[in-house]
């Protein structure tokens, strides 16, 4: 079997697989959240299916292109990489022809979706104080001045000269961990505050300062974990620089000195956890603003039960016919383990992460 066989095999499996998935996501949901959109079950029919059509021409279209292009891949470029390549666009397009879908049903949202909006009108700087990223950064600053000038004076040392490329390597390689990790760890933070959460319309005062109150604790303990980044990157650094100059630092204590680091932020993360409970439910309670049997109408937009859903991110239930459910907090929708159909799901996206290397294994 040829090169360009394959990728146009994988092409024909890979984007014909995803546009059957995303043609059935409007049937994923209950009958009352088409595209994730809370709406009345009556009286939206023709709004209902005009969005249907728009999202099933959309996808059909995009994904004839897709197709398309693969073969063409197949023949000039006989690569899986550059068939792959076409995934990024394939991606941009579903989602923006989604959320045209979506704001077509908008209008008609329930009060909870109304309600849950302003939450989407906090910022970061709502919940931290920008400047405070000063400390985090300046440790990090601080920590990449003591490697490069610890790097550059290794060849006094009787190291490594000059010129050799591994000297650079070696300090990129331990350069990049920290400028890798802390963007990530500040988008998660801001993405956290910008992001929408499930609130209920039964009594939205309590359901959005519950909700205040979740956001405003686990940005925090973020950024505390910034610190604790920027703190651990330094002090290896200084271990580094010291070496460096002839000095023996107590190296021996840094492996214990990151684990205890690690066990405190999961320890300090799962008391939140237990304390706040998803949405500031648990907070809610504690505070005396709601009954603990009223969290589900009040606290929760989608009014499932806070047991279904382990850890506050996996969702299990196996009496929901729903296959997708919106998540609780952040964006998007996740899947039902509790349906056999969700389960389903998820295997089926694993084995289209896995097709190229099968269809490699199978040339073989």
């Amino acid at each position: 079997m040829t090169s360009a066989t394959l990728v146009a095999i994988f092409g024909l499996f890979y984007f014909g697989g995803l546009a059957a998935f995303l043609l059935i996501i409007p049937r994923l949901w209950r009958p009352e959240v088409p595209f994730g959109v809370s709406v009345p079950a009556e009286g939206t029919e023709e709004v209902r299916r005009r969005a249907l059509r728009f999202w099933t021409g959309s996808v059909i279209g995009v994904t004839v292109a897709a197709i398309a292009g693969t073969l063409l891949f197949a023949r000039f470029r006989p690569e899986m990489w550059a068939a792959k390549v076409l995934i990024i666009p394939y991606f941009l397009l579903g989602v923006f022809c989604y959320t045209r879908a979506r704001k077509m049903l908008l209008p008609l949202a329930l009060a909870s979706k109304r309600v849950g909006a302003a939450l989407r009108q906090r910022r970061y700087r709502d919940y931290m104080i920008p400047w405070w990223e000063a400390i985090p950064v300046g440790l990090i600053a601080v920590a990449v001045v003591l490697l490069v000038w610890a790097f550059l004076t290794l060849p006094r040392a009787g190291g490594w000269r000059l010129t050799e490329p591994r000297r650079i390597v070696a300090l990129v390689g331990t350069v990049f961990p920290a400028f890798f990790v802390y963007p990530l760890l500040l988008l998660i933070a801001v993405l956290m505050a910008h992001s929408k959460q499930s609130v209920g319309a039964g009594d939205p005062e309590v359901a959005l300062a519950a909700n205040e109150a979740f956001r405003t604790v686990w940005i925090r303990y973020m950024y505390a974990i910034r610190v604790m980044l920027g703190a651990l990157f330094a002090t290896v650094s200084f271990c580094v620089a010291l070496a460096n100059r002839g000095f023996r630092p107590p190296v021996h204590v840094l492996p214990f000195v990151l684990l205890g680091c690690i066990a405190s932020g999961v320890a300090v993360g799962f008391i939140i956890a237990l304390r706040y409970g998803q949405g500031g439910w648990r907070w809610a309670v504690r505070q005396g603003l709601v009954e603990k049997s009223q969290v589900a109408a009040i606290l929760n937009g989608d009014g499932m039960p806070d047991a279904r859903w382990k850890f506050g991110m996996f969702y299990f239930n196996p009496s929901d016919p729903s296959v997708l459910v919106e998540k609780r907090f952040g964006v998007g929708w996740t899947v039902n383990l509790g349906s056999i159909w969700g389960i389903a799901l998820v295997f089926a996206f694993v084995g289209m992460y896995l097709l190229p290397s099968l269809l490699r294994l199978f040339a073989r």
